[in-house]
């Protein structure tokens, strides 16, 4: 018999999961929504009308909401806007189909134009480097990266200027000549986790080092050395491939780069993740959210991702990776714009993605751009935009619950995805007419089809897409292609 100790926590959690509406325990399952969009709606079926989580969302103050879904197969759409404050900017909106069994998570944040994020200096010695002399031209120098896009060759000190915010120091060090500031290949490892936090400072000073207790330090352990082999490149295809080492707070240290299929790599020095007492951790372990990302991708002409494929593990003692770059789009994919007074809707149609060395397609994705609807003459903004993009992503359990013939897809969007919003009770217009694209106006479109392996899922995809979140050892590969529809005068 269940005690009534047991049967309230259960209950209550349950009733948190489907917020006020009536539950079934047996069947129901909870899709829980994390963000800070200016405007968030969601759909319960394709057929349902949008209902609102937040709107007019101005200081971006992050909110959640979990709503229950009669079958883990059913369908069921979000979508975020994230309007733009700069006139050369697009205004960003995002939109997610997928079923509960596919994604019970979305973790969505607007996030600032990359030049309008707030910076501040770190700077410091590097202790434990021998630098190179005259007598002696066999001397180190130091690699180290400071966040996702700021990393630099040093020698004994270093500085840059990084976002404000918590961020992790990772380095190697190796042998270089005074003639050449490049490092022939990685000797011993540096990290320092969670450095920072404040926004209130211009600068911040922080000693690293190769020999003391300020940064763990390992060498690396040549004999775990891992070769690594591409396949499915073309000879005219422009490929790059690199080994990169991911932090928790989103470091990104470059371990190796080539154009080559076959080459090899040295591993970062730490263990297996084993365990988190009182909110700390061993520092030569690996910890959730860090480990290896190996890439290979084909770029087009405009240099732009054509194929790719990604390979996400932590550990490899001297392990073999083969890794397959997808096959290229090869079915017809079309999109068309109807207007729809001064609105457009959009038609959009392609077929299945099938690639045996991929894996299970897991997430289609739209990427439109067009001109924005002109807005009443009474709503005028502080900033007229002109543009908007939408990103659209579709997973293969929502678009299957919808009619299809001979295996091709089809989806329209609709010109908005207004809900039905109230504030202090009253009934309120909250779409805004350049949150979506003008008619009689011209689009430029990206399709892409993504794979993953075994381990893979649509949500573990997305979380890497928005968040680069490594959520679980997998490979994913994309498939692009990319059009546009020019509108007659």
């Amino acid at each position: 018999m269940i005690q009534p100790s047991y049967f309230l926590p259960v209950l209550l959690l349950m009733l948190l999961l489907g917020g006020c509406e009536n539950i079934d325990i047996v069947k129901r399952t909870g899709v829980s929504v994390d963000t800070n969009a200016y405007y968030t709606a969601y759909q319960k079926a394709p057929t349902d009308a949008w209902q609102q989580i937040n709107f007019d969302n101005k200081i971006y103050t992050g909110k959640t909401l979990s709503f229950a879904m009669n079958e883990p197969t059913d369908s069921y759409g979000v979508v975020f806007v994230c309007p733009s404050k700069r006139r050369d900017l697009p205004h960003d909106i995002y939109v997610f189909y997928a079923t509960a069994a596919e994604m019970t998570l979305l973790d969505f944040k607007c996030r600032k134009a990359q030049d309008e994020i707030v910076t501040r200096a770190l700077y410091g010695k590097i202790s434990g480097v021998n630098l190179a002399t005259s007598a002696n031209s066999d001397g180190e120098l130091v690699h180290i990266a400071l966040s996702s896009t700021v990393s630099s060759n040093v020698l004994e000190a270093y500085a840059e200027q990084v976002p404000t915010g918590r961020r992790d120091a990772v380095a190697y060090k190796g042998k270089h000549s005074l003639a050449g500031n490049f490092i022939e290949k990685p000797e011993a490892f540096l990290i320092t986790r969670n450095i920072g936090s404040s926004t209130s400072v211009d600068s911040e000073k922080i000693n690293l080092g190769f020999d003391s207790g300020s940064s763990y330090s390992a060498n690396f352990n040549f004999s775990h050395e891992s070769p690594v082999t591409i396949s499915g490149k073309n000879d005219t295809d422009n490929m790059s491939a690199s080994v990169s080492f991911l932090s928790q707070n989103k470091s990104l240290l470059k371990l190796f780069e080539t154009t080559q299929t076959s080459f090899s790599f040295v591993p970062i020095p730490l263990d297996a993740f084993t365990s988190k007492v009182e909110g700390f951790f061993n520092q030569n372990e690996f910890i959730p959210g860090e480990g290896h990302e190996l890439n290979a991708t084909v770029y087009s002409a405009d240099g732009k991702i054509d194929r790719e494929v990604r390979k996400f593990f932590t550990l490899s003692n001297a392990q073999p990776h083969n890794i397959n770059l997808p096959k290229a789009i090869d079915f017809p994919v079309s999109l068309t714009p109807k207007p729809t007074g001064k609105y457009q809707f959009i038609d959009s149609t392609w077929s299945e993605y099938n690639d045996v060395g991929s894996g299970k397609t897991q997430l289609y994705r739209w990427v439109i751009d067009g001109s924005a609807a002109d807005l009443p003459a009474d709503k005028k903004p502080d900033v007229e935009v002109t543009k908007v993009r939408w990103n659209v992503h579709v997973t293969p359990g929502w678009i299957s619950n919808l009619s299809r013939t001979s295996g091709s897809f089809s989806l329209t969007l609709p010109v908005n995805f207004e809900s039905s919003a109230q504030k202090r009770g009253v009934s309120v217009d909250v779409w805004s007419d350049d949150w979506s694209f003008e008619t009689g106006t011209s689009l430029e479109w990206e399709f892409t089809a993504f794979a993953t392996s075994d381990k893979g899922s649509s949500g573990a995809v997305i979380e890497y897409l928005l968040n680069r979140n490594i959520v679980e050892n997998y490979t994913f590969t994309r498939a692009s292609m990319r059009s546009s529809f020019v509108a007659t005068p």
